[in-house]
């Protein structure tokens, strides 16, 4: 089992960009979501799904306008990464807002030193935070408008000045 599991990584962790969501899945995606929601109830209101094996998120993307929220969860991380940069747009009404507060990055910060848990538990992927480049390119990425970008709050972490930073994108309106 463990060389299963370390092969479908390595394989999802892999794959070319033109692969992660092809027409056909696309279409798969759409006709499964149909199912699901013809053999269950979805409240916009109290439906919370898990979307196991989420992939880019094909099946999430149809579901999200009947649930409350989705999370998506999935052996490689590659997958993961795809999945939630996916769903900083593809989850937002047209004319939308997307509002992302973070960590902005400061070359100066001993980021492992302040905040140990990320690099032991290896739970932020984007340790030491964002710079406005970089959120910028994610914003054009999902396709969103940035309309501001700036510093956010001002606090200390183990007596070491950090800034989070805000971020304002909308979804283009259609038409």
């Amino acid at each position: 089992m463990a060389n299963y599991r370390k092969f479908n990584q390595e394989y999802y962790d892999q794959l070319e960009e033109q692969q992660l969501d092809p027409p056909h899945a696309i279409e798969l995606a759409r006709r499964a979501a149909r199912v699901f929601r013809r053999v269950y109830e979805f409240d916009e209101d109290e439906t919370v799904v898990m979307d196991f094996a989420c992939g880019v998120g094909l099946i999430s993307r149809e579901l999200i306008p009947y649930s409350k929220s989705v999370v998506g969860v999935d052996i490689s991380q590659r997958m993961v990464d795809e999945y939630n940069r996916h769903a900083l747009s593809s989850f937002l009404k047209p004319g939308g807002s997307l509002l992302v507060i973070d960590l902005l990055k400061d070359d100066n910060l001993d980021v492992d030193n302040l905040f140990p848990e990320h690099r032991e538990h290896d739970i932020v992927a984007h340790r030491g935070g964002f710079t406005q480049i970089e959120i910028e390119d994610a914003f054009v990425v999902a396709n969103l408008t940035l309309l501001e970008f700036s510093e956010g709050i001002k606090a200390k972490k183990k007596g070491h000045p950090v800034t989070l930073f805000i971020a304002h994108g909308i979804k283009p309106s259609v038409g």
